[in-house]
């Protein structure tokens, strides 16, 4: 009776493990289509604009805020 539970188990730890490898698979997959269409979209406008980059500077309200926030997570 032990031998068949163990061999049901490890049935199932390989049935599992694949899974996970399928799930890692199908991951990386999708995170290089994105990367791909993400460059492949910003190309064009960086093709069209190459000097329209603008730097975004947050207000003073909001750099109020982030002092505030680093100064009371300190302690």
């Amino acid at each position: 009776m032990k031998k068949e539970e163990l061999k049901m188990i490890e049935d199932e730890l390989k049935v599992v493990n694949k899974e996970i490898m399928d799930d890692k698979y199908k991951t990386a997959v999708s995170k290089v289509k994105l990367i791909k269409s993400i460059r492949s979209g910003l190309g064009d406008v960086i093709k069209n604009n190459p000097s329209g980059v603008t730097i975004i500077k947050p207000s003073w309200f909001q750099r109020l805020l982030v002092k505030l926030k680093k100064i009371f997570t300190k302690f």
